[in-house]
């Protein structure tokens, strides 16, 4: 059966050569998409290739160790805001998840649903802002998101949705090692 042998790849690593990161000169760039965390993400969260949708490694360090965190979604242009507020996480790093989430709630944004995705130069925004933080003004409800996503026939409905995510990624920035 075709859904016990991609839920089979829950386990297995994403296609690495498939992900590129953005040279730090390019940022900061604007995404909204999808952590990916194993092949299985891989295929069943896939955007309509309409949508040039990228691969996107982000490299990072956090205690002294180098990591990376795989996304898959949508470049968008972004409003202007966005320039401010990574030079905002900058200006305060080291940051811990608080002092982020305070920012943002000071330019009238959250991370209520993503938060755990914060990294240094990675920065989750929930994607009910989405049209705030794009001039593309994408519409952030259910069924507009969703006509973004391929229909993977072969997985039952609710394996073919994930939450969708902005993310900013940005200059790096320190965070406080408690909050990985």
């Amino acid at each position: 059966m075709i859904t016990e042998s991609l839920t089979s790849l829950t386990e297995s690593p994403v296609t690495y050569k498939k992900y590129k990161p953005y040279n730090e000169s390019m940022l900061p760039k604007t995404v909204f998409g999808f952590i990916i965390n194993s092949k299985y993400d891989e295929e069943r969260l896939k955007l309509k290739s309409l949508y040039k949708s990228k691969y996107i490694l982000h490299e990072y360090m956090f205690d002294g160790k180098a990591n990376q965190t795989y996304i898959h979604g949508i470049e968008i242009e972004p409003h202007e805001k966005i320039l401010h507020l990574c030079n905002l996480f900058t200006a305060a790093s080291p940051m811990t998840i608080d002092s982020y989430k305070n920012i943002l709630k000071y330019n009238k944004l959250t991370c209520n649903n993503n938060y755990r995705y914060l990294r240094p130069g990675l920065c989750p925004i929930d994607i009910s802002h989405l049209s705030v933080l794009s001039k593309n003004k994408h519409k952030s409800d259910f069924l507009y998101l969703r006509s973004f996503l391929e229909n993977n026939i072969d997985l039952p409905w609710f394996a073919n949705w994930n939450s969708f995510n902005i993310f900013m990624i940005c200059p790096s920035f320190s965070l406080v090692s408690e909050y990985k």
